[in-house]
């Protein structure tokens, strides 16, 4: 249940790094997917 939480999280907030701009952004969306990712491996 905890791991369908995080990656509901995870994808939320990748839909709303998305919504600030894809296309201006690419390399911001992927660190803040490696900080996501990082932080629920960790739980």
């Amino acid at each position: 249940m905890s791991l369908y939480q995080n990656v509901k999280n995870a994808l939320i907030d990748i839909s709303h790094v998305m919504d600030t701009g894809l296309s201006q952004n690419g390399q911001k969306i992927q660190l803040v997917f490696g900080k996501n990712y990082s932080a629920s491996s960790m739980l």
